[in-house]
């Protein structure tokens, strides 16, 4: 949800020949497979886009629990020189800028991306913005950045969020028995964060087990 007024949508995936790539392990020790592509970068740069990706499935693995099977172990990253993460199933577009602010500072900036990368990754299960909007929205208010939240606020009080993302906080305010996308994100905050990832749990589960028709 990085420069969430501008993200260009997804409507569906699309079938990709998947190459080849690298094993990488979490700190927790799950094995992921990342295909680099797009523009050459140092490869410093690489080991950042890595490990904020490793720490992202980590932070999800400790959300869903069991439910992190659902999520993809392999990623295509195509790295660009755009301002915006973008997705597609297993690709994740990575933008140099988000590697700019993985590196410096300040902590809010790195956080942010950091929250986005956890964003792309839930949607390599689903096209749809509700669930990854979920996670990134607990993500960066446990790092303690409400602000962030009020920034969405602002966006959708100007009516400057794009039609996915109105009707993600939408599912979203459901789900927590919220009236309307307005008062979710002005309550969000407040929510006590393991009640949160609780409902992100059971929601992706519940999404994924009826999209494999179990």
């Amino acid at each position: 949800m990085e420069n969430i007024d501008t993200e260009s949508p997804v409507i569906g995936f699309r079938p990709i020949e998947i190459p080849s790539g690298e094993k990488h392990l979490t700190p927790s020790g799950a094995e992921l497979e990342l295909v680099f592509q797009g523009i050459r970068i140092e490869k410093e740069d690489e080991e950042v886009v890595t490990e904020a990706i490793c720490n992202g499935y980590d932070y999800l693995s400790s959300v869903l629990g069991q439910g992190i099977s659902y999520l993809s172990k392999k990623y295509i990253v195509e790295l660009t020189q755009g301002e915006n993460f973008m997705h597609g199933g297993i690709l994740m577009k990575f933008p140099e800028s988000g590697i700019k602010s993985l590196k410096g500072n300040p902590s809010y900036e790195r956080d942010r991306t950091q929250s986005s990368v956890v964003h792309e990754l839930v949607h390599s299960i689903t096209p749809y913005e509700d669930l990854p909007m979920f996670a990134e929205m607990i993500y960066i208010v446990e790092k303690g950045h409400p602000e962030r939240i009020n920034e969405i606020e602002r966006f959708l009080s100007e009516g400057k969020l794009k039609k996915q993302h109105v009707s993600g906080l939408s599912n979203i305010a459901n789900w927590l028995g919220y009236s309307s996308p307005e008062e979710l994100v002005r309550e969000f905050s407040r929510n006590n964060l393991d009640y949160l990832k609780a409902k992100l749990a059971k929601e992706l589960v519940s999404y994924s087990e009826t999209e494999s028709g179990q």
